[in-house]
């Protein structure tokens, strides 16, 4: 099963499924030289299966999503126990998504990332970015580290936790905050304790700072 998606602001890109689980649903971008994907299913069954059944990092092996789930709240359309709630969200899925996508040369870095246009309706144009909304509960993860355990699961925790944190202060399951800010406001300080979860969720899901290889 492939789809299309607006990726990087509005680069449209083809990816094709390469995991189907309860919680979540993993796509690679497709190789259009070969017309494969760049990331095997065989793969995506290990980074699956590490989201949502058991994490070999874990000193229990309690899988990604339970940890983060149950510390940091649900994302929107999927409960903390991995049902469906609030009619699966903005597309209508209690899965959540993850996109293996192949960077531009200068971004090769960059290990994965949310944002929050995702959740608006499919279409809606970020006034500020310019980037298009693909309506849905969507994680990015840069697939030149899909083969590195360490790099791509603990990008899952981190991330996924953004993705969490998202519908616990703005989405509210569906009821979206309209929240005004004084000018005063520095928005920095939420981030900075955001980007912190997201650091302490890689850490309890067995991806500490001083663990090897890390």
């Amino acid at each position: 099963e492939r789809i299309s998606g607006h990726f990087a602001e509005i680069f449209k890109k083809e990816f094709e499924k390469i995991y189907s689980g309860s919680k979540c649903l993993i796509y690679s971008e497709v190789n259009t030289t070969s017309d494969t994907p760049y990331v095997s299913q065989d793969r995506g069954s290990v980074i699956g299966d590490a989201f949502e059944v058991s994490n070999p990092f874990h000193p229990d092996l309690t899988p990604i999503f339970d940890v983060v789930s149950t510390i940091f709240g649900n994302p929107w359309g999927i409960s903390e126990t991995g049902e469906l709630r609030d009619d699966g969200g903005r597309d209508g899925e209690k899965q959540v998504i993850f996109l293996l996508y192949k960077s531009k040369s200068s971004h090769e870095g960059t290990y994965g990332y949310f944002y929050w246009v995702d959740e608006e309706e499919k279409g809606f144009v970020d006034p500020g970015s310019g980037y298009i909304s693909n309506g849905a509960e969507i994680v990015y993860l840069n697939q030149v580290f899909a083969d590195d355990d360490i790099a791509i699961m603990s990008t899952m925790a981190h991330e996924y936790q953004h993705l969490c944190d998202y519908n616990q202060r703005f989405v509210l399951d569906g009821n979206f905050t309209d929240q005004i800010f004084d000018e005063s406001f520095d928005a920095d300080v939420p981030t900075l304790f955001n980007e912190g979860q997201s650091v302490l969720s890689e850490d309890l899901n067995g991806f500490s700072l001083k663990m090897n290889g890390n």
